[in-house]
């Protein structure tokens, strides 16, 4: 797992989210599906507090899931982070301690946000005055170091 870059993706033709990861000596190495893992638009993935996190809308229902892994190729089960749903792939950023999740609603245009501190409890942070959107959002954060 040390010093590797990971890469994750829908499958052609299938939902299912496969992935891979390229070593240090610059060769691909395939993983194959994530067990119980099935999307309808891209994953995303991101480094935190030692963990692996894969997030995702589900394939067939509008609920936004969470798997991840730590020093092992086995992922955790796929859990739903609660009041996080939308039509489209959502956004990640770390701002520490948190890492925040943006979504576009499923009904109406709003961004909504969520933050987790510990990769399982979530905060519901609501949507973001003034912005509308008929796509996923994007998030980046800017630390001064």
């Amino acid at each position: 797992m040390n010093d590797r870059l990971f890469l994750a993706f829908k499958g052609h033709n299938n939902d299912q989210v496969w992935y891979a990861s390229l070593g240090t000596d610059d060769r691909w190495q395939t993983h194959g599906a994530i067990p119980g893992v099935t999307t309808s638009q891209g994953p995303v993935l991101v480094k935190f507090k030692n963990y692996i996190m894969l997030v995702y809308k589900g394939q067939s229902d509008n609920k936004i899931w969470v798997v991840s892994q730590r020093k092992s190729p086995a992922w955790s089960a796929p859990r739903a982070i609660p009041n996080a749903y939308t039509t489209l792939t959502p956004s990640v950023a770390i701002v520490p301690p948190y890492l925040y999740l943006a979504f576009k609603g499923i009904t109406m245009k709003n961004i909504w946000m969520v933050r987790t501190e510990n990769t399982t409890d979530w905060d519901a942070l609501g949507s973001v005055s003034g912005c509308l959107t008929s796509k996923g959002p994007s998030l980046v954060a800017w630390i001064v170091e």
